[in-house]
């Protein structure tokens, strides 16, 4: 067994270091992580040995959890990091996590779909082109794959039905985001909104 000298709660403070300043991630983002390491993570592995800290006992604490399945799958996704952080950093043999089963996420079976409009209310108000062309394909692609063709050519306002079908057999491809980015900065609402030729 590797005997690393570090505990938990020092692979927790690297981690949400690495977090903060390498990641550079959001001070709420960073703040939320805190709280479920303080409140959830440190009382049940806080002073042990990160060596010590095996797949089946984070399935036993886990159990013991009463929260909603969303909530404990978090906590574990933050262990998780934890744990692939501590190998990099103290050379853990491996990540105790990535063997422990997930709580079952329990969906309520309702979906809302946004209409075209709020798509492209969405895409304009996009923190980046990246975000905004995500936003639009995976939009568009899941309408294409439920709605009615003659629609998805409506919303997408194309002339011809052929350039349409077009996206029904479309495989994304790398460079694929960056060129829907620079289009779609191209495009204003007018432009999108255009009513399509009968």
């Amino acid at each position: 067994m590797v005997r690393t000298g570090a505990t938990f709660a020092d692979a927790a403070a690297e981690w949400l270091r690495y977090i903060e300043f390498d990641r550079d991630r959001k001070p709420s983002t960073v703040a939320g992580y805190q709280a479920i390491v303080r409140s959830q993570l440190l009382p049940a592995f806080g002073e042990l040995p990160i060596e010590s800290i095996t797949t089946a006992m984070i399935e036993r604490w886990i159990g013991t959890l009463g929260r909603a399945s969303s909530s404990r799958i978090k906590a574990l996704v933050l262990l998780h990091g934890i744990f692939r952080r501590a190998k990099k950093v103290w050379g853990l043999p491996a990540n105790p996590v990535t063997e422990v089963e997930k709580p079952p996420l329990r969906g309520t079976g309702n979906i809302d779909v946004f209409s075209p409009e709020e798509v492209h209310a969405l895409v304009r108000a996009a923190a980046s082109e990246q975000d905004a062309a995500l936003f639009m394909a995976a939009a568009f692609t899941r309408m294409i794959a439920k709605a009615d063709i003659r629609r998805v050519q409506e919303w997408m306002g194309h002339s011809s039905i052929q350039t349409t079908m077009q996206y029904l057999h479309f495989a994304p491809r790398p460079e694929d985001a960056r060129l829907v980015a620079e289009a779609f900065a191209l495009a204003t609402p007018e432009v999108i909104e255009q009513p399509t030729d009968p």
